[in-house]
């Protein structure tokens, strides 16, 4: 038998330090990338080890895997 139901589990880990660092990562993709639509912000390996934490925003994933794909698809349907 489980100590604790799912749902306190889930809002145990959302308010975790990692978690929360993640969030705030994605909140200032959100507020910043014009590229935040395509990708949502969630490569945390890659801001992980880039930035060294979890709340950087751009990384060279996002460069070269996600705005060149889009930048070249806009320059290819002009």
């Amino acid at each position: 038998m489980l100590a604790h139901d799912l749902d306190s589990l889930i809002e145990r880990g959302m308010r975790s330090e990692w978690v929360t660092e993640f969030r705030d990562g994605v909140d200032r993709c959100r507020e910043t990338c014009s590229f935040f639509e395509f990708c949502g912000g969630n490569q945390p390996a890659n801001k992980y080890f880039e930035h060294g934490r979890l709340d950087g925003t751009e990384t060279d994933y996002c460069r070269h895997g996600k705005m060149a794909l889009i930048e070249g698809f806009s320059m290819q349907s002009n």
